[in-house]
This record gives structure tokens, sequence and C-alpha cells, in this order.
């Protein structure tokens, strides 16, 4: 490899694209958009990955197939090696290593088909064998290779001795003995080519894809599962929320009515209590004490029930209806109108009260009423009962939120740790399937020389010269992974945060993250803001030494948490799309004039506490 450094960065290089920047979602309603995009173009690559592994695996059982076929044929014309007499001086045996010393180097230049009508090729020896394995997939695949050429000098040690005593037998040269041999030889030793070729590619190959693809499938597909939970557990909280945040906003109005009705009867009995004078009763009049003891008398001939209404549950409640039917019995020729008017009497005075609804004028035949002032079963007054009522359901309410922020945050977490997950295993399988790739190459060089010949690499013109051999094209994985950022990319918004609504004062006044910067900036106003900040904080207040003890990384952190669970982009959903395409690739051969031009045109377009801000965010970096 070169020693050269890589060539510095420019001034104005973009910084690489992160997973967890590009794969979130395209609205804030479903969030795991972008995980869905990525896992499925992660599972084709996957899926890529196992076709090359099949490949690789076809390759293998070829090679296991031709040493099985070749070690056959070796074994079924094959010599046993005679052995030496006994009592062979020390002489002899340093004659006969010498001799298989010979026979040894005369077995290295033996080229792979040596025939009277065919010429082989000699594998040319540029660099050492062991440094070009080594080069290829590193120092296992080197340590197999120098094991096997062990084992081969071990055969061939056998083999020389046997060739120098059938060359002693028969030295009239009237025997084909030593060509079927030499065959044999020949034979055998493609048998262990092909056998070590299939190893290599098993360890240096098949090996670390099998071991990528079942690691990286089982790891994504449980992030993806946990995303996926998470997701379903988010929608089904959202839903909860509505129901409760209907449910307060209901009982609130209830028990908003119910103390309103309370103090307006309140005052009405005041004013009843008060009013003097006669009551008329069709053509008669009724005198104040006359008309409590009718009230009386009707107390007990009403036909009570038991009635239930959103505040609680009534005793003793009867319907207008019944009220008029009674009094008609006690005064018979009354007519229906003149008794509808003493019930409305009777209604003004207070000596009845409803039990549903506001303080009404008129007296209702359909409406449910009670004797007096209108009380619950367990003796307690609805206003009461309905304020607090409302309370328990604002306390469910925001514990709901508490529960589907928590929920929320996980998913963010979830979603953040497959997309980084993700990230990293691409850029894995892009640098181990180049790794794979070269020692596929490499592995050529344990194939014998017609292999060599058959096996032509394809011309690369981007091939790397410090390379033995010209490598496959293969993706450069840091180049791979922005790619797939660019193409497959889907938004940055994620799911819009769960703030409380109060019923009298809305969302502003009691939270800060979560809300847009136009309904913040409608909502506050500078004053309110300055004693919402300079007010107790943990029992301190909000000053710049407080805030200077904090490191600038917790501080932009902070902001950075501000702006990200904002419900749109500083610059505006409608314009994030088209600014980006501005500062992508496609406009690098604009002149900047241009660029600035369209930017100030669009950022024109945006409110102006979203403008206010950006200026003052880019006056700092500036």
């Amino acid at each position: 490899m070169s020693d050269s450094a890589p060539p510095s960065p420019t001034v104005d290089a973009r910084p690489p694209l992160r997973f967890e920047d590009c794969f979130w979602g395209v609205d804030s309603k479903d969030p795991t958009v972008g995980v869905r995009s990525l896992h499925a173009v992660f599972s084709q690559n996957l899926k890529e990955a196992e076709d090359l592994l099949s490949l690789v695996k076809c390759r293998i059982k070829l090679e296991e197939d031709d040493a099985a076929r070749t070690s056959d044929v070796g074994r079924h014309f094959g010599f046993p090696p005679p052995p030496l007499p006994s009592g062979t001086p020390v002489s002899s045996l340093m004659e006969f290593e010498a001799k298989e010393r010979k026979a040894m180097n005369r077995r290295s230049h033996v080229p792979a088909f040596a025939a009277s009508t065919m010429t082989g090729t000699e594998v040319p020896e540029k660099r050492s064998l062991a440094s070009h394995i080594a080069s290829g997939f590193g120092s296992a695949a080197a340590t197999l290779f120098a094991g096997a050429k062990e084992t081969a000098l071990v055969k061939q040690h056998a083999a020389a001795a046997e060739e120098e005593d059938v060359a002693d037998a028969l030295r009239d040269g009237s025997s084909l003995r030593p060509v079927t041999r030499m065959l044999v030889d020949q034979i055998s030793s493609m048998s262990r080519i092909h056998r070590r070729h299939a190893d290599t590619l098993t360890l240096a190959v098949a090996s670390p894809l099998q071991a990528f693809i079942e690691q990286n499938r089982r790891t994504m597909n449980k992030k993806k599962a946990e995303v996926d939970a998470h997701c379903q557990r988010l929608q089904a909280l959202a839903a909860d929320i509505e129901v409760r945040k209907r449910a307060y906003m209901e009982k609130s109005k209830i028990a908003e009515d119910e103390v309103k009705k309370f103090r307006d009867d309140a005052s009405k009995r005041a004013a009843a209590a008060a009013r003097p004078g006669p009551i008329a009763v069709g053509s008669r009049y009724m005198e104040v004490g006359e008309l409590h003891g009718l009230v009386s008398q009707l107390q007990q001939d009403v036909r009570t029930r038991s009635i239930t209404t959103p505040v609680g549950l009534f005793d003793g409640a009867f319907i207008g209806s019944d009220l008029v039917d009674s009094v008609r019995k006690r005064f018979p020729a009354l007519p229906v109108a003149d008794a509808r008017a003493l019930c409305s009497e009777i209604l003004s005075r207070r000596l009845i009260s409803s039990v549903v609804g506001g303080i009404t004028p008129d007296f209702e035949p359909a409406i449910p009423y009670q004797f007096g002032r209108a009380l619950l079963k367990t003796g307690e007054f609805p206003h009461a009962k309905a304020s607090r009522d409302a309370a328990d359901v604002r306390a469910e309410y925001e514990t709901a939120i508490r529960t589907a922020e928590h929920t929320r945050s996980a998913l963010d977490f979830h979603i953040t740790a497959y997309l980084v997950a993700a990230q990293k295993a691409e850029t894995y399988r892009l640098s181990i399937v180049r790794d794979c790739l070269v020692a596929l190459e490499s592995t050529q060089l344990f194939a014998a020389q017609e292999t060599l010949n058959l096996w032509t690499p394809p011309e690369n013109t981007d091939q790397d010269d410090t390379s033995p051999l010209p490598l496959l094209p293969s993706p450069d994985p840091i180049q791979g992974v922005q790619c797939l950022a660019r193409k497959h990319r889907t938004g940055h918004v994620r799911h819009h945060p769960f703030v409380f609504e109060s019923y009298r004062d809305g969302r502003a006044p009691h939270q800060v993250f979560g809300i847009g910067l136009d309904e913040l900036a409608a909502a506050t106003t500078v004053p309110i803001l300055r004693a919402e900040f300079n007010g107790d904080l943990r029992g301190g207040r909000v000053s710049g030494a407080m805030l200077g003890r904090h490191g600038a990384g917790v501080l932009v952190a902070v902001l950075k948490l501000f702006l990200v669970e904002g419900p749109g982009s500083l610059c505006s959903c409608d314009t994030y799309e088209t600014m980006k395409i501005l500062y992508s690739g496609d406009f690098d051969d604009f002149d900047a004039t241009v660029r600035l031009k369209s930017v100030t045109s669009l950022l024109s377009t945006i409110s102006k506490p979203h403008y206010e801000t950006l200026k003052l965010f880019a006056a700092y970096l500036s």
C-alpha cells in the first residue's frame, strides 16, 4: 500500500450524512417511515450478500468435487512407496536426502501439463505467494497456505523417494511406470490444489459472509421489532390521550356550569325570600305561607325517582310534567297553562331546582327537578362533585400525557439506535464484501495453472496499483453509505410532542417545548417571558452566572432539543425541502448569487418569529 497521506478535505466540503438525521418521518403522524424504508433497503442488501454467498458456496462445491474426483484418480493409479532396506548406513541416508532435494527442486518447475505435445506455463514469481495471500485477506489465509505448503512438501518428499527407487529398478528405460507416476503425481497435486482452494474460500470468503448475514439479520430484525412495538404502543396512547382530553374538557365545562348555577341559585334564593306579595293562581291569589304549604303537600304527592346525570346520581328527583299533574290534581279546575305558571313561580322562588343544566327562568316539563336545592345521593352539592370529577379527569389526562411522552422518547431512542446500527451494518457490509472479493481473487493463487488461465478477471480502470491482483469492482464503503442516505432518505420529522392543554389558558403559558414559535410568540410577551425566566427554578433564579456553570455542550443540547421538539422546522416545513435541494450537489454548478437570491426569496415567506429566530442563530454562526 502507498504510504502517502490521504488528501485533506476542502474548506467547503460537506459533512457526511448520518442515518439518524435522514431516515425519520415526512410528517409527525408516523416517524417510522424512514425506518421501514431503510429496513427494506437493508433486507435487499442482505439478499444480495446471500446471493454472493450462494455463488461462493457453489464455487466451493465445484472445487471440492474436483478435488474428490482427482483424488480418486490418484488413489486408483497410485503406487505405494517402497520401504528403505533395513541397516541402511548414514551416508546412504544423506545421499538419499540429497537426491530427494534435487527431485523436489525439479518438481517445483514441472508445468501443470507435461506431455510430449503439451507445454504448460509456469506461475510468475513477482512476490512471495504468502505475501500475496496475506495482502489479500489476512494472516489467517496465509497461515492456511503455509500449512498446505508444508503438507505438500511432505508428500513430495515421499514421492521423490519413490521415483528414485523406481528409476533404479527400471534402468533399461523400457517401462512406462515413470511416466504414469508423473501423471499420477500431477493429478494428486491438482487434487490438493483444489482442496486448498475450497478450504481457503470457506475460511476467507464464505465464513465471514455467513457470520455477517446471520448476525446482522438477527440484530436488525430485533431492533426493527422494538421500533414497531413502541410505535404501536404510542399510537394506542395517542388515541387514549384524545379520549381523556375530551373527557377533561367535558368535565371542566360541566364543573363550570355547576359552579355558575350554584352561585346564581344562592342569589335567586335570597331575592325570592325578600319578595313580598301574594301569588296569582288562576282567578284567586295565594299568600306566601299558603304557597309553602302547597309545596309541602306536592312533595308528598309527586312520584320521585333516581335520575343519573353527567354530574352523578340524584335521588328524590322528578320530571317537570309530574309536578304539573300533581298541581292539577290539587286544583282540578285549573288550566294547564295556569298550572305551569304556578310551577314557574315555585321555581323562581327556588322552592325546586333543576338537577341538570344552568339556572333557567322558565319551567320546562321535560327537565328533572328536585325539591329545595339540588343535592346528589351522597348528600354532596353537584358543583363540588363536578369540580372534583374535573380535577380527577385532569390528573388522568396529565398522567396519560406523561406516559405517552415516555413512550415517544423510547420510540425516538429505538429509532435512533436502529439507524445508527443500520449505518454501521451497511458500512461493515460494504467493507466485508470488498475484503471477500479481494480474498476471492487472492485464492486464485492456490489454483492450478490452467484454472488461473481460465479465470480472467474483468478489466477495472479504477484498480489499486498497489494490489497484487486486479480488483473486482466493488462499492466504496463510505461513498456507498452516503449514496444510500441520499437516495433513500425520507424526512426529518419526528412524532409531535404531547403537550398539556389547559381548559382556560390553552398551551403556551404552561409549555415551552413542543409548541410552535408562532403560537409561543402570540401567547406571550417580553415582560411575561422575563418574569417566567427570572422566577424560581429549583430554589434558585436563572442568571448568566448560573448558565455559565454549564458547559456549552449542555446549552447547545437544550437548544437543539427545543428545536427538535417543535412541531415544525425552523425555516418551516414548506420551505425546508426546497432549501435542502438548493444546498444539494445538483446546484454546485450554479452561481452563488443565484443560490443566495433563491434562499432570500424562500426566507421572506416564513413567519416573523421563525425569521427572527433563524436570523439570531445565523448571526451567532457567522
